[in-house]
């Protein structure tokens, strides 16, 4: 009886001996669940926190391992997806009981071979495009309508550039030597320069945007004896204050409000009569898009 007391003693207490306790990881990585902690590290030991941040513009991931041996590591990457696989490789190193992998710094006398991407610490350019609706005021004496395809390059986190063209349905604008004699104006063709600097906060991108815009109409009476036709041109430059709101990865609405002062102000006018109409020396518009980015 005395034996087999001490027998189970020894048995329990060796059971308790090789259980070893767990690796405690704490995850936040919106687009990756919680990963297994024994596929992960296997019977280390150690806690550490994973913590990713970010939208579409790029994403930061920072890790902060405890134990076994204490450190902490913030990348910059361009996906959430890249983010989780190098938060996985971090705390898999760092389990091991070595430091977590750093970026190597360059040398002048020795050359360090490239990072994989996913470690890479700075965030590619991303190109969007975008299609808009905008209401402008001042470029003729009524409201104009525009549609714009827009194409952008954005840098660094914040910069942006964009490059839109713009086109719309013709204008008709009473005036003339006849009751009823009309001019009708007919976009043939705009375009819209900007450079920005639009700050992410969370999933919103706002700040100032510097703007050159350019445009290109036909011009021709109706209602007339003589019709004529004649083309006119409409150039300007302003600021705009520009947002947009990341709805899902990749998917943005954005929102832009401005004011122009017009350099080159078209008119128009019958023989033998007052102008019908002048372009005004300033011009707002209103513009509401969506915008995909990759």
């Amino acid at each position: 009886m005395f034996w087999s007391f001490v027998a189970l003693s020894l048995m329990q207490a060796s059971g308790a001996t090789n259980t070893p306790p767990l690796f405690e990881l704490r995850w936040d990585v919106p687009c990756r669940p919680a990963p297994d902690v024994g596929d992960l590290v296997g019977n280390a030991t150690g806690r550490a926190e994973v913590r990713a941040t970010g939208d579409e513009h790029g994403w930061t991931l920072q890790v902060l391992v405890f134990d076994p041996q204490r450190s902490q590591r913030q990348l910059e990457v361009q996906t959430c997806e890249q983010a989780a696989e190098a938060a996985l490789l971090i705390v898999r190193i760092a389990a091991r009981g070595q430091p977590a992998p750093r970026v190597p710094r360059r040398s002048p006398a020795q050359p360090v071979a490239a990072e994989p991407d996913v470690l890479a610490p700075s965030t590619p350019p991303r190109l969007s495009v975008a299609l808009s609706a905008i209401a402008v005021q001042g470029q003729l004496p009524v409201f104009v309508g525009r549609v714009a395809l827009s194409l952008g390059l954005r840098w660094a986190s914040s910069w942006e550039a964009l490059l839109a063209l713009r086109t719309g349905a013709p204008v008709s604008i009473e005036g003339g030597p006849a009751p009823n004699a009309r001019v009708v104006v007919k976009p043939i063709l705009g375009g819209q320069l900007s450079a920005c600097l639009l700050p992410s906060i969370g999933r919103l991108s706002v700040g100032p945007c510097a703007v050159a815009s350019a445009a290109v109409w036909e011009v021709r009476g109706q209602n007339v004896t003589s019709p004529r036709v004649s083309s006119a041109g409409w150039l300007s430059a302003g600021l705009d204050a520009r947002g947009a709101l990341r709805l899902w990865e990749g998917l943005s609405l954005t929102l832009a409000v401005g004011a122009r002062v017009v350099m080159l102000r078209p008119s128009a006018s019958f023989q033998d009569s007052t102008p019908s109409f002048e372009s005004s020396l300033t011009a707002a518009e209103g513009e509401l898009g969506i915008r995909w980015v990759w």
